[in-house]
C-alpha cells in the first residue's frame, strides 16, 4: 500500500507491505519506492521512465516472520517537486536485494500505485 502525504518540507512517500511467505517460510523482501509524476502523454507512450526521477528512489530491506505480518518502508522526506501537477507513490518488492527495482531500466516499469496527490507551488 505505497502511500504519499505533505509535510513542512515537501512530500513524504512510505508503503506498508503485507507477508507472503514464499512456501510458508519467512525471509527478506527489498521493497523500492519513489515519486512519480502524473503526465497524460508518458502514460500513453507507456513511457513511465519520463515520470519518474531517480533522486526519489529509496529501498528498504524487510524481514517477515509470518503471513499477517505488515511492515512499513518509509517515510522518506521528498523536496517540493520542481512544478505543480498530480505526484504519486510508486513501488516495488522482490525477495532479491537491488540498487533498482527489476525493470527499473525498462521505459514501460511503472510499479504499483497509490494515490495522487496535487502539489501547488506557493505563491
Amino acid at each position: 500500500m505505497p502511500c504519499i502525504g505533505r509535510s513542512a518540507d515537501g512530500i513524504t512517500i512510505s508503503v506498508e507491505v503485507k507477508a507472503i511467505p514464499r512456501d510458508g517460510v519467512p525471509g527478506e523482501v527489498t521493497v523500492w519506492l519513489w515519486l512519480m509524476r502524473r503526465d497524460q502523454q508518458a502514460i500513453e507512450d507507456r513511457a513511465f521512465d519520463r515520470t519518474r526521477d531517480e533522486s526519489t528512489l529509496h529501498r528498504c530491506r524487510v524481514r517477515f516472520d509470518n503471513g499477517d505480518q505488515v511492515e512499513r518502508c518509509g517515510p522518506f522526506t521528498l523536496a517540493p517537486p520542481a512544478g505543480d501537477g498530480e505526484y504519486t507513490t510508486s513501488t516495488s518488492a522482490r525477495w532479491h536485494d537491488a540498487v533498482y527495482p527489476p525493470g527499473w531500466e525498462d521505459p514501460g516499469f511503472a510499479g504499483t500505485q497509490g494515490g495522487f496527490l496535487v502539489w501547488k507551488e506557493a505563491g
